[in-house]
């Protein structure tokens, strides 16, 4: 993927994302924002972690991942089991 514009944390900006080896092109108009919490069990019983380490998700039996802007949700992914922590 090819990143053309300005990148400014916390600033509304226009950004354009071309894909390699295709004409397809996504506007981005951030910002955007993403949180994953997990539960993790052990012997204390079981807690949410936000933002969890690898460690804590291999413990894990539950994660939601949240990414949204200010007006909606772009993405919402629950994983049930033993979620895989992302490398």
């Amino acid at each position: 993927m090819h990143i053309t514009g300005p990148i400014a944390a916390g600033h509304r900006v226009k950004q354009v994302f071309t894909f390699k080896n295709t004409n397809a092109q996504c506007v981005f108009t951030g910002p955007i924002a993403a949180v994953r919490v997990a539960r993790v069990r052990d012997g204390r019983g079981s807690r949410m972690v936000v933002n969890p380490s690898g460690e804590h998700l291999e413990a894990a039996d539950m994660s939601v991942l949240y990414a949204g802007t200010e007006q909606r949700c772009t993405l919402f992914e629950l994983q049930v089991g033993t979620p895989k922590s992302c490398s």
